[in-house]
């Protein structure tokens, strides 16, 4: 009976949390989203809590130009990683906070470990290609532009992503 207790405690809790997080989700102002996400958390800590905080520091940071903001997400991102390592947008957005900081080698195998986790997926394999190609490794552009050339874009959303890309990379020939 303890056991049915303590599961019912727990689904309970979990669904508190979510039904947070999805208030947050219709939160324009970042200040409250956070609050909400904060509370969603201590109701039941899952992925989605952290991925939204951590966009929101990584957004905030990038239109205030305030490294704490960066630092902040990063830790989140780090300790979404800790809980779930496969998840790649984790490594993306961890890939694109290095380069940003100009840690190109930690940038390079946050790219390397997203592709690793989603090997399929096209928009990362052209994002890894870009990245290689931007700092002139062009043995590894070519290697992970011909293999994102081999699939196909899931959604209509990464088409066209991809669409953009494939034109920031002819313009760069």
């Amino acid at each position: 009976i303890l056991i049915v207790i303590f599961a019912w405690i727990l689904n309970y809790r979990f669904m508190m949390a979510k039904r947070i997080w999805e208030s947050s989700l219709k939160e324009y102002n970042p200040a409250v989203a956070l609050s909400l996400l904060n509370k969603a958390e201590k109701f039941y800590p899952f992925l989605k809590i952290y991925s939204g905080k951590g966009e929101i520091y990584y957004n905030i940071g990038l239109k205030k130009r305030d490294y704490r903001y960066i630092s902040e997400a990063e830790r989140i991102y780090r300790q979404a990683i800790g809980i779930n390592p496969y998840v790649p947008q984790f490594y993306r957005r961890l890939g694109f906070i290095y380069e940003m900081e100009g840690e190109i080698e930690k940038a390079e195998i946050m790219y390397l470990n997203m592709v690793e986790r989603y090997p399929a997926k096209k928009q990362y394999n052209m994002e890894l290609a870009i990245f290689y190609k931007k700092y002139h490794k062009i043995d590894k552009f070519r290697e992970f532009y011909e293999r994102s050339k081999k699939l196909t874009p899931v959604t209509l959303e990464e088409s066209k992503i991809v669409e953009r890309y494939e034109k920031w990379i002819k313009s760069q020939r």
